[in-house]
């Protein structure tokens, strides 16, 4: 049976940004304010086109035979375009919300991680991979994870059970030499799937 890999990270201060910001550019980046956008858009044309029309309604009746118009305005586009900019606003809000709670979190931890560790440690096996630092420790199966993505810096750890496109577990490799990374493509063949 083949040693361990082990990948020891000394800068975890740097190590955790890097994770912050993947994880805010994942989840909080501009494009995923482009629905906003054209819900917003969509707002102002319903309200401009509600405004300038005057009615929503051409009512044509015939009393005692002759024609008779009625104009009705019930407020339609000007309801449903101040719904949509209502909306919109709201969602914007509650996004940079969320990314400022998140970018709290992330700085919780990373303080609390520098306060406690020196270091946090991957062993990567044949058949498990596990963490430890001073604050916990875990070891989970190769076979939890769904699938993952291999690039020159890091390997990324997906499941399925996790947020989707997003990696659970981010390991940094750039520090394997030629063998260990051949012993790590060995040790993940066969159990978990390869979407590099």
């Amino acid at each position: 049976m083949n040693q361990p890999i082990k990948i020891e990270i000394l800068d975890i201060d740097n190590y955790y940004k890097k994770m912050e910001k993947q994880f805010l550019q994942h989840f909080y980046s501009n494009k995923r304010l482009i629905p906003l956008l054209i819900y917003f858009g969509i707002g102002i044309s319903l309200l401009i086109s509600g405004i300038s029309n005057g009615y929503d309604l051409e009512v044509t009746t015939f009393k005692n035979g002759e024609e008779e118009t009625t104009l009705k305005n019930y407020g339609i586009f000007i309801g449903i375009g101040c719904g949509l900019i209502l909306y919109s606003i709201l969602k914007f809000l509650d996004n940079r919300k969320s990314k400022k709670a998140t970018e709290l979190q992330y700085s919780i931890k990373r303080n609390r991680e520098k306060k406690a560790n020196n270091k946090i440690e991957f062993r990567i096996s044949e058949n498990e991979i596990s963490y430890t630092s001073n604050l916990h420790s875990w070891s989970k199966k190769w076979e939890f994870y769904d699938y993952y993505k291999m690039t020159k810096d890091n390997l990324n750890l997906y499941s399925n059970s996790f947020y989707s496109g997003f990696p659970e577990l981010v390991i940094p490799i750039y520090e394997l030499n030629l063998e260990q990374t051949e012993l790590l493509n060995k040790h993940i063949s066969g159990k978990i799937k390869n979407y590099s």
